[in-house]
């Protein structure tokens, strides 16, 4: 009866937050906050993209988020034919790897796992499309990669070694070329003959032409010309790449930039789990492994700092519209920690700790680039915790991919 009680409690204070995000988002007239005069700018909701789906990347978490948009908005998906569940991965996408488009003008959405053409899917996708993907710190990538895929029984890695990871890290192309042979086809889930999951992963599923299928003498990835052309092309092509370190952000940007409300953004994290090794940070093994797939390493790099160039340009609009805060991007860098740790006290449905009222200011700014500042306004105005959509909203808006 008491946790029937809780519960009844928390789904009304649900309730009253998302009415007040519903009822405020949607305003376009200028509020005074703090004495400062922000008006919400204008934009029309985008809803043609691509996603480039990247294995353990939080890509579960983002495919879930843009099905749901497209499917309430009736939204055209390019999609894998019966029976298979990727559109042509690892291989060049053509006629045979997708269901033909009911439309005339191409379609709206593709979000299953592809390899990035952009000339092919410029011909396939309707007008106006934007290019999304997401990027993981390489090392992190490869260690989910390993565990989720069952890389190391199926490379052979003995159960007597007492570091089964580093073992497999030390010997990376002895084992991997023993995951990839024909005789361990049976094992594998759906990663054809011969591929490679270990080096380049990233920068392959983008286009380069590294990894994949070719040997190490057929690899490009010590051309360096040819990598910072390349990667200076995906940045004019691609609109945002999604940092997993920086989800949050991240989420925050491509609401922004795609003209979407909050409710667009929430998700349920999926894939989440634990294995021995996630916290194997060797500086030995992580020099191994940027030896390896070194061109994933200058790929995450780039977008990183692309990632906090596109945050301090949306926060420097923000800051010049609304306030004179001496505030700049790196404002925003610490606040997934600081909501991360706010809601680790937040144990069970019915328990709601929450930020006293003299410390709204200070994180303030985030709030308004997250739900608006009419939205912010609003809670702040009716007592409402700002948090308290936040702690609803983190396991759905923080990635838990491993």
């Amino acid at each position: 009866m008491i946790s029937l009680l809780f519960m009844s409690i928390f789904m009304f204070q649900l309730t009253v937050v998302f009415n007040l995000i519903t009822t405020y988002s949607n305003e376009l007239t200028s509020l005074e906050i703090d004495q400062h005069i922000y008006v919400k700018p204008v934009c029309q909701t985008l809803t043609r993209f691509v996603y480039i789906k990247m294995i353990k990347c939080a890509s579960t978490t983002l495919t879930d988020i843009f099905k749901r948009f497209g499917m309430q908005r009736r939204l055209s998906f390019m999609l894998p034919p019966k029976g298979r569940i990727y559109v042509g991965w690892p291989y060049q996408i053509d006629d045979s790897f997708f269901r033909p488009s009911k439309s005339t003008s191409g379609f709206d959405i593709l979000c299953d796992h592809a390899v990035y053409n952009r000339q092919t899917l410029s011909q396939l996708m309707s007008p106006g499309t934007v290019y999304i993907t997401s990027m993981r710190e390489p090392f992190s990538q490869v260690k989910s990669m390993v565990n989720y895929y069952n890389v190391l029984n199926i490379s052979g890695v003995s159960m007597s070694v007492a570091d089964r990871f580093a073992e497999f890290m030390y010997n990376i192309e002895k084992y991997e070329g023993t995951y990839k042979s024909a005789n361990a086809s049976s094992l594998r889930h759906c990663v054809p003959d011969g591929f490679s999951m270990t080096r380049n992963l990233m920068s392959f599923n983008l286009g380069f032409p590294t990894g994949g299928f070719r040997s190490v003498d057929e690899d490009l990835a010590y051309d360096r010309g040819l990598i910072q052309q390349w990667i200076a092309e995906l940045d004019l092509e691609f609109s945002l790449v999604i940092i997993v370190e920086y989800f949050y952000e991240s989420m925050v940007l491509l609401r922004r930039q795609m003209c979407w409300s909050l409710k667009d953004i929430l998700s349920n994290a999926t894939n989440a789990g634990s294995y021995e090794y996630r916290e194997e940070n060797s500086s030995e093994l992580v020099k191994i492994y940027r030896q390896w797939s070194s061109i994933d390493y200058q790929l995450y790099q780039h977008f990183n700092d692309s990632l906090w160039r596109k945050i301090a340009a949306q926060v420097s609009t923000l800051l010049s519209a609304s306030c004179t805060y001496n505030v700049t991007y790196k404002t925003l860098q610490p606040v997934s920690h600081l909501i991360s740790t706010i809601c680790s006290n937040y144990t069970s449905h019915h328990e709601l700790s929450v930020l006293q009222p003299s410390n709204y200011s200070k994180y303030h700014i985030f709030l308004q680039i997250l739900v608006g500042v009419p939205s912010a306004t609003a809670l702040l105005q009716h007592r409402i915790p700002f948090l308290l959509p936040l702690k609803i909203a983190r396991p759905y808006i923080v990635s838990s991919a491993t």
